[in-house]
């Protein structure tokens, strides 16, 4: 059961700074991109044909396989959707799907470190909460509730989601020691580091009953012979989810446990009601993915990208369906006569998300 949500006046001054940020991101300023699509219909009248919202959402790898469905998915829906990623989206894209974009160093090629990319989203993010203040106090002077607009410290993110990530199998027995070592490093810093900076953004902009998603893999779930790179960086991520999930008020665990989270939580009002998990899918069906694997592979088996886009939505929009938090959920595709139900019942959702810890 999750915690009550905020009071009205803590929703009112959350819902304030969604709004600006929608105005933000529609005036084009620093780096967001003017948008047409996803910004105006999130704030537009009852008789626009997209659904309605004021739930906003940082999603890391935007501009990913994965990133990309659940950015266009989220918009559909009329969510804001901040996008950061190391690549930027095409423009026709972000036109449709985000409200806004942070530009983030690449990991990989960056001399800043983990230090550096989480510096650089919280830095980035701020940019966009200082555009909305510059704007509260511009229509200060004519806007009677522009005092309660700016008590509310800028915009709010009800969902930070991670879908960045990346694969590579270890090197061959023969290879330079060199060469696992960098296949290691290159591994974290695509798949963990992106994780911590989420985290460390959420301290700062997490709204009240907030939700916090990872992409781990169900292969961590074993040894991963072939590929202890990749599934020591996923390992990590799941570990890393799990004790943050701990922290949090909403942690499934003994009274004791309970109590400890409750001393390392401290003052962060965030966590007491956040929801912190990671989804594990068994392979996503991704181009990257289609071309690492040998020809012949049944791709049947894989799960599609917007299976995963779709749960996310509705965690988002229905907190009392999410799971526990710290909780890993695994993702595997829906097969034989599941699967022809589901399509007999018109079912969109091909994938099964089953609770493995």
């Amino acid at each position: 059961m999750l915690a009550a949500a905020s009071s009205s006046s803590s929703s009112s001054s959350s819902a304030a700074g969604r709004a600006l940020l929608r105005a933000a991101a529609a005036s084009g300023r620093l780096s967001l991109f003017s948008t047409t699509s996803s910004v105006a219909a999130a704030s537009s009248s009852s008789s626009s044909s997209s659904p309605q919202s004021d739930k906003a959402v940082l999603l890391l790898g935007s501009s990913g396989a994965l990133g990309s469905s659940v950015a266009s998915h989220l918009s559909s829906l009329g969510m804001t959707v901040v996008g950061a990623d190391v690549v930027g989206p095409p423009t026709s894209r972000a036109e449709h799907d985000l409200g806004a974009f942070v530009p983030l160093e690449n990991p990989i090629t960056g001399g800043g470190g983990l230090v550096g990319l989480c510096d650089g989203l919280v830095e980035g993010l701020a940019k966009l909460e200082f555009e909305e203040e510059e704007e509260d106090d511009d229509d200060s002077d004519s806007d009677s509730d522009s005092d309660s607009d700016s008590d509310s410290g800028g915009f709010k993110l009800d969902a930070i989601l991670v879908a960045s990530g990346g694969f590579a199998m270890d090197p061959d027995a023969g290879c330079p020691p060199s060469d696992a070592a960098e296949t290691i490093e290159r591994m974290m810093r695509m798949n963990y580091w992106p994780v911590v900076a989420g985290s460390v953004a959420s301290g700062r902009f997490m709204d009240g009953e907030g939700l916090f998603v990872a992409i781990g893999a169900a292969a961590a779930l074993a040894p991963t012979p072939g590929m202890s790179a990749y599934g020591a960086s996923k390992a990590a991520v799941h570990h890393y989810v799990q004790t943050l999930g701990a922290t949090t008020g909403l942690a499934v665990g003994n009274k004791a446990r309970r109590k400890r989270a409750l001393r390392e939580r401290g003052r962060p009002v965030y966590l007491d009601d956040m929801t912190a998990c990671a989804i594990l899918p068994t392979v996503l069906d991704t181009p990257s993915n289609r071309e690492s694997f040998p020809k012949g592979t049944d791709y049947n088996d894989w799960v599609n990208p917007d299976d995963v886009a779709r749960e996310l939505g509705m965690w988002i929009r229905r907190p009392h369906l999410r799971p526990h938090s710290g909780s890993l959920v695994k993702a595997s595709a829906k097969r034989g006569r599941a699967a022809e139900q589901a399509r007999l019942a018109g079912d969109a959702g091909g994938a099964f998300f089953t609770l493995v810890r």
